[in-house]
C-alpha cells in the first residue's frame, strides 16, 4: 500500500527546485518528509502492532515539526542555476 506514497514523493521531490542548491535540498526534504508522514497514515491504517503504531505516529509528529522549520528556510530569491548542477 505504500508504493503509490512513495512514488508521489518521488515526483514531487523532482520537481522541487530552489534558488540554488541549498533551497533545492530544503526544498526536497520538504517533500522527503510529507511523503514520510503520508507512509506513517497508510501504516496507521493496516492495524499494526501497538510498538510501530507508536513509531508511525512519532513519525508524523516529527516529520511535520521539521517541515515547519524548512519551511523557514526557503528561499524567494531568484535561480542561481550553476549552483543547481550537482541535481542534474
Amino acid at each position: 500500500p505504500f508504493g503509490q506514497s512513495e512514488a508521489e514523493m518521488n515526483q514531487r521531490m523532482m520537481a522541487a527546485v530552489g534558488a540554488d542548491v541549498s533551497d533545492t535540498w530544503v526544498k526536497q526534504m520538504i517533500e522527503h518528509h510529507r511523503g514520510a508522514i503520508a507512509m506513517s497514515e497508510t501504516m496507521l491504517q493496516q492495524n499494526p502492532s501497538e510498538h510501530v503504531r507508536h513509531m508511525a505516529e512519532e513519525s508524523i509528529r516529527k516529520q511535520g515539526a521539521e517541515i515547519e522549520e524548512l519551511e523557514k528556510l526557503v528561499s524567494d530569491g531568484p535561480v542561481d542555476r550553476a549552483s543547481l548542477a550537482p541535481y542534474r
